[in-house]
Order: structure tokens, then sequence, then C-alpha cells
């Protein structure tokens, strides 16, 4: 879901940046109620990313049409899972694991992991 307006908090854990328009919201109820916020990624001329990449840094794994995403919190680790775009090629992967190789992942406005770079 896409912001377009700015709220307060929402109750339960915020992840990532504090929630405002044009940012990317995920939520989920476990193990407790949260919700996190990714920014879009700026990009510039040339930049081979997508314009629609809302970035998510931290570790990843590719396992059959899903991809986690490791995202460290302060007050607790969490991993999400979102399902691979119709568009998702595998990446490298670290050798003898589903472990991806880079350093972020690409999730489009529909919750759909895009890039692994």
């Amino acid at each position: 879901m896409m912001v377009e307006r700015s709220s307060s908090r929402v109750g339960g854990r915020t992840l990532g940046v504090q929630p405002d328009a044009g940012t990317l919201l995920l939520s989920g109820t476990q193990p407790e109620p949260w919700l996190a916020s990714i920014p879009l990624r700026r990009f510039t001329q040339g930049d081979p990313i997508p314009a629609d990449c809302f970035r998510v840094e931290g570790d990843a794994w590719a396992i059959a049409t899903t991809v986690f995403l490791h995202i460290e919190d302060a007050r607790g680790d969490v991993e999400l899972a979102v399902p691979k775009a119709p568009t998702w090629v595998d990446p490298k992967f670290r050798q003898g694991s589903d472990q991806l190789v880079g350093t972020a992942t690409c999730v489009n406005a529909l919750g759909q992991a895009t890039l692994r770079y």
C-alpha cells in the first residue's frame, strides 16, 4: 500500500522510516502487529535500478516463489516474506545456500520483490 498522506504512529511496532507520503507500507500481525515503511529509492539518469524501487537493505533468501528479507531493528530483527514479481530473475546465490548475493532488494508498489543488487 502506498502512503498518500503522512500519519502518526500506527498501533504496534514500526520498522524503517516514519511513514510519509511516497513510502511503501507493509504490515503484519505476527508475532505482534507491525508496520514497515519503506522509502522510494531515488535514482539518477542511467541508473540500472528501476524507478519504482522501494529499497529494502539487508540479507535476503530466495526459495521457490518467495523472497525472504531480513530487516535489522533495534527492538529485534524481523524477516518479511514477499512474493517474487513475474519479472524476478534469481541473481547469484552464496555458495551452497539460498542466500542471495547483494546488499538490497527492490520491492514494487504491489509488495513484490523485483530485483536484488
